[in-house]
């Protein structure tokens, strides 16, 4: 009897195991889609392309552009 106990102890536990990291998946999942989503709307704006190989100036008004999108 005690062995039966502890036998369904064990599958409940396991049980509760599995549907916690189910939804810990799912959650991760619907994360991910909304940083994806933050990337998609960014991307529509077409942000200008930083080459690095420029100006100050024209350095600050790359980041302009960059900030205009944000707001």
């Amino acid at each position: 009897m005690a062995q039966s106990m502890a036998n369904m102890a064990d599958a409940v536990t396991a049980q509760t195991a599995a549907k916690n990291l189910r939804d810990l998946e799912k959650r991760d999942k619907a994360l991910q889609n909304e940083e994806s989503k933050g990337l998609i709307e960014f991307r529509h704006h077409k942000p200008p392309k930083f080459r690095g190989d420029v100006s100050p100036e024209e350095a600050g008004l790359w980041l302009q552009e960059i900030e205009k999108i944000f707001e």
